[in-house]
């Protein structure tokens, strides 16, 4: 039996500028006041709105890519409206190795910016016959709130992040054990 475990996180105007309070293991609320410098100016998004398009309509193991940078450049957004510039650095330094990792990945999946019909992309996928089993750490957001969710067990092979009802999940990484999923998806909600 798979199973879908998360947590959703509530976060009250994520494109605001505030400052984030920890209310609870798994809520975190809006309050105003505080910020950085130039945040939006600082960090820019370096994914064109075509090569985004390209990347969803190629498929999940390619948009998920995409949606891992976009968390990082919003972490990276946060913590400068904190005044934490260093952490914003580090974060924003990481959204740059993740958009290069998306779009090497989009590329074996012989993707184009432009957004070309159909989905699934190209690449080739091979059964697992494997008797190992593997979670995945699956994230999603609604306009109100974070959720982060460990699904399985799945087979290596298999990334997919099952049915969260409203929310659409989309694959971030794959975990040996059901306790090293769930450690990962609360560090994911405690650092977002």
């Amino acid at each position: 039996m798979k199973r879908l475990f998360g947590v959703p996180i509530v976060v009250i105007g994520l494109l605001l500028s505030g400052c984030f309070e920890d209310v609870g293991d798994d809520t975190v609320a809006a309050s105003s006041g505080g910020g950085g410098g130039n945040c939006s100016g600082d960090y820019r998004d370096l994914i064109s709105a075509n090569e985004r398009e390209a990347a969803n309509a190629c498929g999940t193991q390619v948009s998920t890519q995409f949606a891992a940078a976009d968390a990082y450049l919003q972490a990276a957004l946060e913590a400068c409206r904190q005044g934490e510039t260093a952490a914003a650095n580090q974060y924003y330094s990481n959204y740059e190795q993740q958009v290069s990792h998306a779009r090497t990945v989009a590329e074996g999946f012989n993707c184009t910016s432009g957004g070309g019909g159909g989905g699934g992309g190209g690449g080739t996928s091979f059964e697992d016959t494997s008797s190992t089993t593997y979670y995945n750490l699956c994230v999603g957001q609604t306009s109100t709130h974070i959720y982060a969710a460990c699904y399985g067990p799945v087979q290596y092979s298999n990334s997919s992040c099952g049915s969260g009802g409203e929310v659409s999940y989309n694959y971030l990484r794959r975990y040996d054990s059901s306790a090293a999923c769930t450690r990962a998806r609360d560090d994911y909600l405690d650092n977002y």
